[in-house]
């Protein structure tokens, strides 16, 4: 079966208004908490005054002056809650066909329209509270036009109108006419008090008995309404006492936990704090080492680049040079009694010094290779030994031994990595016993 067969849209009749009429000495407080427990009242008040509308009190009840105000409360109560009967119709049905949708329907496309329609029926309610409440105030509270059931009077006028309906109708013009203290209605009271003397009634005491049960039995269900209200708020302090009590305990170990997880945190930020200045003062230490070997490695790297094209080019010069000065001190063909001996000599002096250097380039070029590589295992030492003593971990693993040993090989003098027999020959001889091997 639809959602929507199963439930119907709201009657404004138990829609709560929670009106309160105070009648002060006429009645007191009287609540009506619904619209439905209001109109209900209304109902039985006129039921209580149809007999005025009815023969034989019809006739005199439109010779008095009551007629045009004693029932106009009633037809103005009826016309607000007409009025508001017709207003609630759309915004019950419309919130009545929204609110049968599925759930996530409403939640994506109509919230803000079933916002507007609840908003609209709150001030329906609100207007019909506010209409009644000054309506009541009006003509029936602040005023003597009116005097409602539970008053003693209309229950002496009711039990009147059950033997003589004409002398209740006038009974009722009194009572209402009572507060000018006028000559039209002190001459009719002595008239009222000698027809009661003379039939025996003396009901006022029981009259306002039956009043005051009518009362009484109307703050007998305003009392059970309070005891109920009184012992919902006594349910929600309960229930609201021990959700305090609950969230004051979880707060209580929340504020330990967080205590415990700060004093924790400050130990180890303490600590982190310690190691990054320890680490700091090995970083200073070893900076300058890493400065100067960084900047060692970065000329050796720059000669390296020199080096190798002074190389080549002195190799394809040098070959050249000998291959021209062969050219020239060479002739192809001596006689056999005749040696050359100047040429030949100018040829292995020139070939000598040519060759001589080209082989020191090539010295040179392997032994900045060499400190270039050095100077490179000595920056990376460097930089693992500071990063170990970054972590806590190593530092506390690292004895002073160990530092010893890292230490000793970076700081180890470097050699120049230049061949001691590379110098340039000092004499002749020098030159040519060199190059025999001799």
């Amino acid at each position: 079966m639809p959602k929507n067969e199963q439930s119907a849209p709201a009657l404004l009749n138990d829609q709560v208004i929670d009106l309160q009429l105070d009648y002060k000495e006429r009645g007191g407080v009287q609540r009506f908490k619904t619209v439905g427990d209001f109109q209900k009242w209304l109902m039985l008040e006129q039921d209580f005054w149809s007999w005025l509308r009815q023969n034989p009190a019809n006739a005199p009840f439109g010779r008095t002056n009551l007629n045009g105000s004693f029932f106009q409360y009633h037809e103005q109560c009826n016309s607000h809650l007409n009025r508001a009967q017709n207003e609630w119709k759309t915004p019950s049905e419309q919130l009545h066909r929204l609110e049968s949708l599925p759930k996530q329907e409403v939640a994506d496309n109509h919230r803000k329209e079933i916002k507007g329609y609840h908003g609209q029926s709150e001030k329906i309610l609100e207007s019909l509270k506010n209409n009644l409440s000054t309506t009541m105030q009006r003509d029936v509270i602040s005023s003597r036009n009116h005097i409602c059931s539970h008053e003693p009077e209309a229950n002496f006028v009711f039990e009147l109108a059950e033997t003589d309906a004409v002398a209740a109708v006038f009974a009722l013009e009194y009572f209402i006419k009572e507060s000018g203290n006028a000559e039209e209605v002190l001459r009719p009271k002595g008239h009222f008090l000698a027809g009661l003397f003379q039939r025996g009634f003396d009901s006022a005491p029981t009259n306002h008995q039956v009043a005051f049960q009518k009362m009484a039995e109307t703050w007998s269900r305003e009392l059970v309404d309070y005891q109920g209200r009184y012992e919902a708020l006594k349910s929600d302090y309960e229930s609201l006492k021990n959700n305090n009590r609950q969230a004051g305990k979880r707060w209580v170990e929340k504020t330990a936990d967080m205590a415990a997880q700060f004093t924790k945190q400050l130990d180890e930020n303490e600590q982190e704090l310690s190691n990054l200045k320890e680490t700091y003062e090995a970083h200073m230490v070893l900076e300058a080492p890493v400065r100067y070997w960084t900047t060692k490695r970065r000329q050796h790297a720059i000669l390296i680049k020199r080096l190798r094209g002074w190389l080549v080019k002195s190799s394809i010069v040098g070959t050249i040079a000998i291959g021209i000065a062969a050219y020239f001190l060479l002739p192809e063909f001596y006689p056999s009694s005749q040696i050359p001996w100047r040429n030949l000599g100018l040829f292995l002096l020139l070939s000598t010094f040519i060759l001589w250097g080209v082989r020191l380039c090539v010295k040179l070029l392997l032994s900045n290779i060499h400190l270039e590589a050095d100077a490179r295992e000595r920056e990376v030492m460097i930089q693992t030994f500071m990063a170990m003593m970054r972590h806590k971990e190593s530092r506390e693993g690292v004895k002073k031994q160990d530092i010893a040993l890292v230490l000793a090989p970076i700081f180890k003098p470097s050699t120049s990595g230049v061949i001691k027999d590379d110098a340039s020959p000092l004499t002749l001889t020098d030159f040519i016993t060199r190059m025999s091997g001799k």
